[in-house]
């Protein structure tokens, strides 16, 4: 399940997402639903939800695909990205995302933000916890590392995935 992860980091695009997410998570359903109205601000010009992952415990899993304007680093607006991923879950009605924040030279920024209910109080989970940062030009071993064995199968192996900080 390695070479099509390795392939999505040299040539991303949503469709290429979409691809390798109805091999890696057996619940992933396409969709296609443009959410521009969400854009705030010239940061984005385009958000386009690419599918949804149904979990067991009746979650579910927004897949977002989110074109930033310029060029993406690993530093550059992270905070604007977080509050678009808030946005959108809010918008979905979901309990998780996953993001996929992208410039036109094929870096991204492959995010989950999960949300925790408190009676009728929403918690996101931390961005700068469960983030990738991917760059064609550059190894992505973690990355690749994560994605290889990552299990979609329920939220607490998803988290597991993109918790790599703690190993």
């Amino acid at each position: 399940m390695l070479r099509p992860w390795k392939n999505l980091c040299q040539e991303f695009s949503p469709e290429h997402l979409r691809s390798v997410l109805r091999l890696a998570a057996p619940n992933f359903g396409p969709t296609h639903e443009c959410y521009d109205v969400l854009i705030r601000d010239d940061a984005f010009s385009e958000v386009l939800q690419i599918g949804r992952i149904e979990l067991p415990d009746a979650r579910t899993v927004v897949v977002v695909a989110v074109r930033v304007e310029g060029d993406l680093t690993v530093r550059s607006s992270k905070a604007k990205q977080y509050d678009m991923a808030k946005r959108i879950l809010r918008h979905t009605h979901s309990d998780a995302g996953i993001f996929a924040f992208h410039d036109d030279a094929g870096r991204f920024r492959f995010s989950l933000v999960t949300v925790t209910y408190h009676g009728t109080k929403q918690e996101y989970s931390k961005f700068r916890r469960y983030t990738f940062f991917v760059d064609p030009d550059m190894y992505n071993k973690t990355f690749l590392q994560q994605m290889e064995r990552a299990d979609f199968s329920d939220l607490p192996n998803l988290l597991d995935a993109f918790c790599f900080q703690s190993r």
